[in-house]
Parts: structure tokens; C-alpha cells; sequence
């Protein structure tokens, strides 16, 4: 089981379920007209941009961690 500070793969596989599903839900609604514009296209946005979040923990958490840029070796 990998492990991502408090977060595992499977943890972060169900958060990402959860946000795709009530990001659908709210761009059906979107599709019909349901309730105030403005209103669902905030939140959609910030679904997205969770969703976002998540996904760049979990391919981080897949690649084994996060990796060091340019990491300057001393030389002896």
C-alpha cells in the first residue's frame, strides 16, 4: 500500500470518485438549466480544481514521492 504523508492511494482514488461524481452532477444540471447560473458555475470550478489538486497528489504518490529539481551533487 503506498502512502502519501497522511493520504494513500486508495484514500485518494475515493476522494477523486466523490469530485468526478458531484462534478458530473452538477454539469447535468448545468445541461437541463436547474437552479442559478452563477451559483453552479463556482462551484463547478472549484470541484475542478480539487479535482486538479487530487490528481497531481495521487500521480506524485504513483511515481514514488515527490522528486528534487535540480539538486546540485558537490563534488569532491
Amino acid at each position: 500500500m503506498r502512502v502519501m504523508g497522511a493520504f494513500t492511494l486508495a484514500e485518494i482514488d475515493v476522494t477523486l470518485a466523490r469530485l468526478k461524481a458531484e462534478y458530473e452532477k452538477l454539469n447535468h444540471m448545468e445541461q437541463y438549466g436547474l437552479g442559478g447560473r452563477q451559483g453552479r458555475y463556482r462551484k463547478m470550478e472549484e470541484v475542478r480544481r480539487e479535482i486538479e489538486h487530487w490528481e497531481r497528489r495521487r500521480d506524485r504518490l504513483m511515481r514514488g514521492g515527490v522528486r528534487p529539481r535540480g539538486a546540485v551533487v558537490p563534488h569532491e
